[in-house]
């Protein structure tokens, strides 16, 4: 079944994917059965986006899968485009094991605060609030890659951009209300999923014309680049306009 299903070019890219695939299972069940460990749970606000998001990422693997069975979209096999695929896929796991480490007995599959629940800046939560959702993307996208399917993978971003912007909605909503201007402010300095995609806004005289435009107003980021800017920006000074020729020589050694 797994050289007619999958386009592996060797006996050992079968057992690799393999491997990798049953890695990520056994992670998720241990994560599972970890998070029932914790301490007491104080708020329950899932919702159930759990089962949503389960949903999500099973009919993302099983879509993945059939695009690659019928050869649909499908590349032609390549050691170099499966091993991106797996270094992608050992990479999203790495670092949603490491968010899970880092959260400690607070972690927990379900939006819900446990007691002593406190606001985590250790490790990847010092530049994206939610690296495990990031790490389970990566895995998503590895895995379609993996067996070269790009059309899948299209399909698992977009499946977990539908799941995961209600689920990331829903938590934060639930941790600023428990953690209060804390949660606020760090929501501020982080992005959600995907760190130093911007540069930093400044507040010079020049600024508002060079800024990129998900500095300006949000409009153009999507819910997992943004940091919160939209919702909890101050408003700027207004300011001088400036000529754009002007403004072009004094930054074009910056560019």
């Amino acid at each position: 079944m797994g050289a007619s299903f999958l386009p592996f070019s060797s006996p050992y890219e079968t057992g690799a994917f393999s491997a990798a695939c049953l890695a990520w299972l056994l992670f998720e069940v241990r994560d599972e059965l970890r998070s029932k460990r914790g301490p007491k749970v104080k708020i329950e606000a899932d919702r159930g986006t759990v089962m949503t998001n389960y949903a999500a990422v099973g009919l993302a693997v099983a879509i993945s899968s059939f695009l690659s069975l019928a050869r649909i979209g499908r590349l032609a096999s390549s050691p170099a485009s499966f091993s991106l695929g797996l270094c992608l896929m050992i990479g999203g796991m790495a670092l949603r094991e490491w968010a899970v480490i880092s959260l400690g007995p607070y972690f927990s599959p379900k939006v819900e605060l446990r007691v002593g629940h406190s606001l985590v800046e250790r490790g990847p939560y010092r530049l994206i609030r939610h690296p495990a959702y990031t790490g389970l993307l990566m895995t998503m996208l590895g895995y379609s890659l993996s067996v070269l399917e790009p059309l899948g993978a299209l399909v698992s971003a977009v499946l977990f951009a539908i799941a995961f912007g209600g689920r990331i909605r829903v938590e934060e909503k639930a941790l600023e209300q428990e953690l209060g201007r804390a949660y606020v402010e760090y929501e501020k300095r982080t992005k959600r999923l995907i760190p130093y995609l911007v540069r930093r806004c400044n507040s010079s005289s020049h600024a508002e014309a060079i800024e990129p435009l998900s500095c300006r107003s949000g409009r153009l980021s999507p819910f997992f680049f943004k940091a919160g800017e939209k919702k909890h920006r101050a408003k700027r000074p207004k300011t001088a306009h400036h000529d754009r020729s002007t403004i072009f020589q004094r930054n074009a050694v910056g560019f």
